[in-house]
């Protein structure tokens, strides 16, 4: 299905299920065919489950608008509205992510059940203040690291089914790997911490052991200043958690919506 904002990009989702909603959000340059196995399992436990691909990814249009993490939750909240979707849990991974706190930012927590941070440190840069960021992102190397290739984000690959069907639609909207390179910067730029040590939802961690990208140990780091947060790790996965261990995931995700909940 397709939606059109109010600019005029045309964002490609799916709305399928029953019951409370919960929203699963992309990384950078990702598809929300990523979320795959989650969608099935979801369906499964009674929910129904919101994917979208952010402008400039996925089956979505292709534009140099809106390379902004707040423009992609500004993208999200007019296609709740049209929807008619008031209360939502939020799942993002990575970028994702920052576009949940994002969106917190920006619209509060009315609309918010909880949110599920999937591997990603809320903030990037290490400074003095936080060593849990991308690693080897400093203000001194900011922002050329993030234009050199990035490592592989796995720890020993996706699962095959997974991986066919972000292939293909890789395949058929194609782009070039500096597509989001703006929207890379802006977000590796962004400080979440003060938004989710203020925030009135709950926000669960979910972290990848062996996670290129970031140090698991930032989730106790956040949560050890945040009321209504707690985390877990996943061993055996990198930086693509759902995608490398999904049945582990999956019961993760499980456990973060039923605290999420009990925590209400």
């Amino acid at each position: 299905m397709f939606f059109k904002t109010r600019d005029h990009i045309r964002l490609s989702y799916d709305f399928s299920g029953t019951g409370l909603v919960v929203v699963l959000l992309p990384g950078i340059n990702e598809n929300r065919q990523i979320w795959f196995k989650q969608l099935i399992f979801l369906k499964q436990h009674h929910f129904r489950v919101l994917t979208l691909d952010f402008r400039n990814q996925g089956e979505s249009q292709r534009t140099y608008r809106g390379q902004r993490v707040f423009q992609l939750a500004a993208d999200l909240q007019e296609l709740l509205d049209y929807l008619k979707i008031t209360k939502i849990f939020l799942v993002g991974h990575s970028m994702g992510a920052a576009v949940s706190f994002a969106y917190l930012a920006l619209y509060g927590s009315v609309n918010l059940l909880g949110i599920i941070d999937v591997d990603q440190s809320p903030k990037m840069i290490n400074d003095q203040t936080w060593h849990y960021g991308l690693k080897n992102l400093t203000w001194e190397s900011f922002p050329e690291l993030l234009k050199l290739p990035l490592p592989s984000p796995t720890w020993h690959g996706i699962e095959a089914d997974i991986k066919e069907k972000i292939t293909e639609v890789k395949k058929n909207n194609s782009t070039n790997s500096s597509a989001n390179q703006a929207l890379l910067i802006d977000n590796a730029f962004q400080d979440w911490r003060d938004v989710i040590v203020e925030s009135k939802c709950p926000i669960y961690f979910i972290t990848g052991a062996y996670s290129p990208y970031f140090d698991c140990n930032f989730a106790p780091a956040i949560t050890a200043i945040a009321p209504m947060t707690d985390y877990i790790n996943i061993l055996n996965a990198g930086h693509l958690v759902m995608a490398e261990q999904s049945a582990v995931f999956n019961q993760a995700l499980l456990k973060g919506l039923t605290w999420i909940s009990d925590q209400r």
